[in-house]
């Protein structure tokens, strides 16, 4: 866990995440959860919940929930996450992520990493902004990124002994590749249907927030259906 967050509220979370998984065996943790949230919150393009739920319940099929209050229980811990997390990166931008410990005492960056690809992969034609930029340092931070899963797999451009050294640190430098992505979206107009808007792209303004969802409504896991035709009806 990290002492950048409200550890009351990471434990509140990362209990509701395994009470779901009871149900849904393909959901986030909260590690993984912690990095996709960071992947969003840096893309240069907003992406709504209504995308990106779907994902944290495991990309297809419909979440199960004992009762329409677990469900909104559980989004709203997601979305007080999202927003403090927002909050962070926020001017002046702070970031630590959530990582685990292995029983040796090593911090597990694996589960967090993959959250973040995740969120890549979402919408990855939001991130040729980025890739097809004259940025450099925000270029690099990316690159850096996306090597980490793929030290050891024979996919990635490092040597070997770069690679070691690149796991090793990966926990410490994390933070300062986020930070730095995130500088770069901060910086980048915010591009809607009518044109070039005056304030940056994936701006943290007012908070995200769940509704509490009747059961007419559109089911607020991402599926599209009506909520007593989708989760309601479990």
């Amino acid at each position: 866990m990290s002492s950048w967050h409200n550890q009351a509220e990471l434990k509140r979370l990362d209990d509701a995440l395994l009470k779901a998984a009871e149900t849904n065996d393909d959901i986030m943790f909260l590690s993984e959860l912690d990095g996709f949230v960071a992947g969003l919150l840096v893309c240069p393009d907003m992406i709504p919940p209504s995308r990106w739920l779907k994902e944290v319940w495991g990309g297809t099929g419909e979440p199960t929930f004992d009762s329409l209050a677990d469900m909104q229980a559980l989004l709203d811990l997601m979305m007080g996450h999202y927003n403090r997390v927002a909050r962070m990166l926020t001017a002046p931008a702070s970031y630590g992520p959530v990582m685990d410990k292995d029983h040796s005492g090593q911090v597990i960056v694996a589960d967090w990493v993959e959250g973040f690809v995740r969120a890549v992969r979402l919408q990855p034609s939001s991130w040729r902004r980025l890739s097809a930029s004259d940025d450099q340092e925000a270029i690099a931070a990316f690159s850096l990124m996306l090597e980490i899963p793929l030290v050891g797999t024979g996919k990635g451009d490092l040597d070997d002994v770069m690679a070691a050294k690149l796991v090793e640190d990966a926990s410490e430098i994390i933070p300062g590749l986020v930070l730095e992505m995130n500088r770069f979206t901060k910086s980048l107009p915010f591009e809607a249907p009518g044109g070039v808007l005056p304030f940056p792209a994936n701006l943290s303004g007012e908070p995200v927030r769940s509704q509490t969802t009747g059961r007419n409504d559109p089911c607020p896991c991402g599926s599209g259906r009506k909520y007593k035709k989708c989760c309601g009806a479990n």
